[in-house]
């Protein structure tokens, strides 16, 4: 689910929808939201970095969610294609 709409957020749903298909089918939903931050080296990327979050639902396989590195890795490689990149990975607590 995506906090904007538009042109931008299409192109972002369609790159993560496999992504997204695969975590809900584990009890997760994936949100994701552009990075407002500037990036370390002090330029800003705002609107094509990306804060995505993975929430558990009730019934999520807690042994089917990867660390952090390697979603963060999953995610970039959806993105590939689209002038976006992933900025933060956030994972449910105890993960």
């Amino acid at each position: 689910m995506a906090t904007t709409t538009g042109p931008e957020a299409q192109v972002i749903d369609a790159a993560l929808a496999d992504f997204r298909n695969m975590m809900a089918s584990d009890g997760y939903r994936v949100l994701w939201a552009p990075e407002s931050e500037p990036v370390p080296d002090g330029v800003s990327e705002a609107g094509t970095r990306l804060t995505v979050t993975i929430e558990a639902g009730p019934e999520a396989c807690a042994d089917c969610l990867s660390p952090t590195p390697v979603m963060q890795a999953i995610l970039q490689k959806q993105l590939a294609g689209t002038p976006y990149t992933v900025g933060s990975v956030t994972l449910p607590s105890g993960h």
